[in-house]
């Protein structure tokens, strides 16, 4: 299973800014709802928002993984948005958040999600993820700086 090819073509996002937590999962979800066809933003934001109720998905080092099940959705799908200054969520260590990794996937496809969280969790722990992803420069540069930490260069 391959991070990059659920990223969906227009949902890469640069200079990403927000004041809080949920001012990002708006922001997101708006983005979501223009970019995937047959969801809605209010449908986005209350499934990101269920699940950060549970807890923040602010997993520390810089990144945040919000992830969420829409019923209306037909694949999964992978929203980048990369912040150059940072955004406050709520983070288990505190800090703020440069890159959000988020996942929407479908009600009934449960497996391929929880492999995917996993394989996303696995890729964002890799020593020189944050550092090359704040360096993107574009949205194929984003998706080459993930296809190599998935495979080498």
């Amino acid at each position: 299973m391959q991070v990059s090819r659920y990223i969906c073509e227009k949902c890469i996002f640069f200079d990403f800014k927000a004041k809080d937590k949920d001012e990002v999962l708006k922001r997101i979800s708006e983005w979501a709802a223009r970019a995937i066809d047959g969801i809605s933003k209010e449908e986005v934001f209350r499934v990101l928002g269920e699940r950060e109720e549970l807890g923040s998905t602010g997993i520390g080092g810089g990144v945040a993984i919000p992830h969420a099940k829409l019923p209306k959705l037909e694949e999964t799908v992978v929203i980048v948005a990369i912040s150059k200054e940072g955004v406050p969520f709520d983070a288990v260590d505190g800090q703020p958040v440069f890159a959000f990794f988020v996942l929407l996937a479908p009600d009934n496809d449960t497996v391929n999600y929880l492999r995917l969280l996993a394989k996303v969790s696995k890729l964002i722990k890799q020593q020189d993820f944050l550092p090359k992803i704040k360096k993107a420069t574009d949205q194929e540069n984003v998706r080459e700086i993930i296809r190599q930490l998935e495979f080498g260069p």
